[in-house]
């Protein structure tokens, strides 16, 4: 009877020993996730050191937008979609981000059937101090556009330096990454 209990003694201790082990690494993944260095879908869009296709873009209030400043330390893309609901949490932000960098292009692009709507949009957001322009779905072809929100970091040049997914709260780490990596 005793070398049943130990059996069952051993076996206890190895299914405490490996569950201890499996929360651990659990955890482990959870903090590494937590502390997130890095965009999501950064594989996707425009391939990173390629010049960004379109170098030159009209903002709805008819300004010239040039991507290329070398004046600046770079341009910040940032795609978006009218009826995308992460990007509308963006655009409360998007005022302040600007104000705060201005050492930094910023230009917002919105996917739309209508330039009516997103007018009405930045009118709604009080977005009308941020340079915006209407992404056309020829543009978003182009422009390997096909999820939102998406951002990209230019060099000076207008070289694709960094990009992602950029959620509410991620225009900082775009940032941030896009200055690592051209360092």
């Amino acid at each position: 009877m005793s070398n049943v209990f130990l059996f069952s003694y051993i076996c206890l201790f190895l299914i405490v020993v490996i569950n201890s082990y499996m929360t651990i690494t659990i955890y482990r993944k959870a903090l590494i996730r937590k502390s997130k260095d890095y965009l999501h879908e950064n594989e996707r869009g425009i391939p990173n050191n390629t010049v960004f296709p379109i170098l030159n873009f009209r903002t709805l209030d008819e300004k010239a937008f040039n991507i290329v400043d070398l004046d600046k330390k770079g341009t910040i893309v940032l795609f978006t979609s009218i009826t995308c609901d992460a990007c509308k949490s963006l655009y409360p932000t998007l005022n302040t981000f600007v104000k705060k960098h201005k050492h930094i292009n910023f230009l917002l692009l919105i996917a739309s059937d209508s330039i009516t709507n997103v007018k009405q949009m930045l009118s709604e957001y009080d977005l009308n101090d941020v340079p915006t322009s209407h992404l056309s779905a020829k543009d978003a072809s182009i422009l390997e556009s096909s999820i939102y929100p998406f951002g990209y970091y230019l060099k000076p040049d207008g070289t694709v330096n960094y990009k992602g997914v950029v959620n509410k709260g991620d225009l900082e780490l775009l940032l941030r990454l896009g200055f690592l990596e051209a360092s």
